[in-house]
């Protein structure tokens, strides 16, 4: 995205002017993500170990595999915050362990904790529940189309209505973490159509029809997901199930972070990838940039289809509203009727905090905003 801008002016010490040829609706979007460092110590010797910004923390220490310590930047350019005067972030594999460790107030506070831990635990006046419900977060299914027959769009079509979101929703999401669709758009984002949310609906008989349409009796591959999360293996092995109703025998290989998103991008040694993806809340020009699963010839999926570029070039710079509406009707039309990437369900980021730590929040850009989080 940064390529984008072809002109930059800086007409007073305060203002900087970004210029763009052709325009780019999603810039503000990027601007989202966009850090100022200091680049005498970014470009410097010790880049490697110093960091310089204007954030309302200063970094002091990285631990790998550990945690990492910040503490209150005194000249953060707004009055007031932060009031924290440090934050360490413990970094831990284990979900499970983590909710432990705040339960036996070890930690003050758990980011993503497993959903039945979040749903038995919220409603406690000992914790404090912080739910980002405007994320754009959500759970996906990832088809790698360089697979005969996942090749065929009729078989993927298959694989959607073979997907019981409902059931999903209910004993794997438990009524708090989300809801169904079949699209990755939030309600606020422009691509966004209520007609569409349910365009497939459980319907393993329809599968069936695909399937013999597409003269497809059955296969054999594996499912990838990353290992840790009890709702993506919980999902896998629902959809592992009714896909054996349908001929398929899907074996579940949960992968470390590493390994994992080495695989996915390799398209070596698996059929489908579930996991979850972000951003949805951001317009579609910003996702096609920013998501490996929606870039043009496919990164991750290996989709690869003329009128998609097409329309992804469009989108990304067309500024007339109009004319946008058009083309995220057939953006959505594409993707409903290739079926390379499956949304599953809407996820929630969520806190789960001791009762303790109030004015914990959510930036846009789907970050934890602490500015304002304090400690009674």
């Amino acid at each position: 995205m940064s390529s984008w801008i072809t002109d930059i002016q800086t007409p007073d010490k305060y203002t900087v002017v970004l210029g763009t040829q052709p325009p780019r609706p999603s810039l503000f979007d990027y601007l989202q993500f966009l850090n100022i460092s200091d680049p005498e110590t970014f470009l410097g010797p010790d880049a490697a170990t110093k960091v310089v910004g204007t954030g309302p923390f200063e970094f002091v220490e990285w631990v790998q595999g550990d945690h990492v310590t910040l503490k209150k930047n005194a000249n953060y350019w707004r009055a007031g915050v932060p009031i924290l005067d440090t934050q360490q972030i413990m970094i831990l594999k284990d979900p499970q362990a983590m909710v432990a460790q705040l339960e036996a107030g070890a930690i003050d506070a758990a980011v993503g904790p497993p959903l039945r831990d979040a749903a038995r635990l919220k409603d406690d006046p000992k914790y404090h529940y912080v739910a980002n419900t405007a994320a754009g977060t959500y759970t996906v299914l990832v088809v790698n189309t360089t697979l005969p027959p996942l090749d065929r769009k009729e078989v993927r079509q298959a694989i959607n209505y073979a997907l019981d979101r409902k059931r999903i929703a209910e004993s794997v999401y438990l009524g708090i973490g989300g809801t169904p669709k079949a699209l990755p758009w939030t309600p606020q984002n422009p691509a966004y159509d209520a007609s569409k949310v349910d365009a497939y609906a459980y319907d393993l008989d329809k599968a069936r029809s695909l399937l013999q349409q597409a003269g497809v009796s059955g296969a054999q591959f594996d499912m990838i997901l990353p290992a840790g999360s009890a709702e993506l293996a919980s999902t896998a092995q629902i959809l592992q199930g009714d896909l054996a109703k349908l001929g398929f025998t899907v074996g579940i290989r949960p992968l470390d972070t590493a390994p994992y998103n080495q695989t996915a991008l390799s398209k070596q040694g698996w059929g489908l990838n579930i996991g979850q993806s972000l951003f949805t809340q951001l317009l579609p020009s910003t996702i096609t940039v920013l998501s490996t699963y929606y870039q043009p010839s496919g990164p991750q999926t290996g989709f690869s289809n003329d009128q998609y570029t097409q329309l992804v070039n469009a989108i990304a710079v067309e500024t007339d509203p109009a004319k946008q509406k058009v083309l995220y009707g057939q953006l959505n039309d594409l993707l409903l009727d290739q079926c390379f990437l499956m949304p599953i369900m809407s996820a929630v980021p969520s806190v789960l905090a001791s009762a303790r730590v109030q004015g914990i929040s959510y930036f846009h850009n789907e970050g934890i905003d602490l500015r304002s989080a304090a400690v009674a």
